[in-house]
């Protein structure tokens, strides 16, 4: 295997058209080339899971975040014996650990059944809560979506997320029309370390407890958005 050394890629007419830098920074024609968005993180889990950490925050780089998932809320063994996944959810973390003390975070949300043109807004999951909910609820579901995390590098602001996300019906093989749900979320912190300076991350788990309940099933990738 060989290594190719290059510190520069001239055009057609002798000018400096592309410069690596020694640190792997990249400018063409004089500007700063971004990949916009760079992978930091993924979990995928195919038994009984109940919340991945991802300790990805890097405020010299990064001010948002991306993070798309699917997840099942059913455990393996069924809510019966089981605690489920029921709701998803998350809450933010600092070096002590996570972040979801009484009245953390507060949450506004909105769902739609595909049966209806009523929206339900903000119901028992929104205002002063634990954690910021998602997506959800029942164990007899899955859910997918993609949340915007905004961590602002300085102590005097908040961190924040808004985001949308699909809350699919059983049975999943097929079913009628009806149940599957178009739901949005947004949430601020407000209570308890809110310092956004002390973040390191994020925990993605079910909204009705950071630890144990449990999906089967599921997949999540976070991006930093470069600034």
């Amino acid at each position: 295997m060989s290594n190719i050394r290059v510190g520069a890629i001239d055009s057609v007419n002798g000018n400096n058209a592309l410069a690596i830098a020694a640190d792997g920074s990249v400018t063409r024609g004089g500007n700063a080339m971004s990949t916009g968005m760079v992978k930091l993180a993924q979990a995928e889990w195919t038994t009984d899971t109940d919340g991945v950490n991802f300790d990805v925050i890097d405020t010299t780089k990064y001010i948002n975040y991306k993070m798309y998932w699917w997840v099942t809320h059913e455990s393996t063994a069924g809510e019966s014996t089981t605690a489920s996944w029921y709701q998803t959810g998350m809450c933010f973390r600092n070096a002590s650990g996570n972040l979801d003390s009484s009245g953390a975070y507060d949450n506004n949300t909105r769902w739609v059944p595909s049966g209806t043109q009523t929206p339900t807004w903000n119901s028992s999951q929104s205002g002063a809560q634990s954690r910021i909910w998602m997506c959800g609820n029942g164990n007899t579901y899955d859910s997918q979506g993609e949340v915007l995390i905004s961590i602002p590098p300085h102590s005097e602001f908040r961190a924040c997320v808004r985001g949308s996300s699909q809350l699919m019906g059983a049975p999943r093989s097929g079913g009628p029309a009806g149940v599957n749900y178009c739901e949005d979320f947004s949430s601020v912190m407000i209570a308890g370390s809110t310092d956004p300076t002390q973040l390191t991350g994020f925990r993605f788990c079910s909204f009705r407890g950071t630890t144990g309940n449990y999906s089967k099933r599921g997949y999540a990738s976070v991006y930093g958005i470069e600034k």
